[in-house]
């Protein structure tokens, strides 16, 4: 969670590895650590640059709205989100859920997202940094295939581009 505007592009790219602490074997896991694995996945894709495993958990009729409003379909954002991941160098994120409200079938999660994007200029072997943290609000829905994020919208970000280029 792209590309339509930068921040949009930023929390795509939310996520992190495996389970929270606290997830005991034998134990069904709570939602929250259900979809914090789940983001934890998003996260490891955007640093391999994998951008179908970005878009994984995203319904087929997922949309963002970013902080003007504005509303864009996820397929609209596959292509300039492989366009900037053949830029970077390197992307790391991380995705906290900072609060959830759910049902058996239904949650709506606010997440802070971090990230970092290193870009190099290639004639001149110097590199950009790109910092960056969003607020977004997402909603998802349990379906036959597990959890599907069907909305997203953007509350907040703030990005910083530290440049040695």
């Amino acid at each position: 969670m792209l590309l339509r505007k930068i921040p949009a592009f930023f929390l795509l790219l939310s996520g992190c590895l495996g389970l929270p602490a606290g997830a005991a074997p034998g134990k069904t896991p709570t939602t929250q650590q259900q979809l914090q694995a789940i983001y934890n996945k998003i996260n490891a894709a955007a640093a391999q640059k994998n951008v179908d495993g970005v878009f994984d958990y995203d319904s087929a009729d997922h949309t963002t709205t970013d902080q003007k409003g504005h509303v864009h379909e996820a397929s609209d954002g596959r292509q300039e989100l492989q366009n900037v991941m053949d830029m970077m160098d390197s992307v790391k994120s991380t995705t906290t859920i900072k609060s959830i409200t759910s049902t058996e079938t239904d949650a709506t999660v606010v997440v802070k997202d971090h990230f970092i994007f290193m870009i190099s200029n290639r004639s001149t072997g110097r590199t950009a940094k790109i910092v960056g943290d969003d607020v977004s609000r997402d909603y998802w829905v349990k379906t036959d295939e597990g959890w599907r994020r069907k909305k997203t919208r953007i509350l907040s970000g703030r990005t910083g581009l530290r440049k040695n280029f």
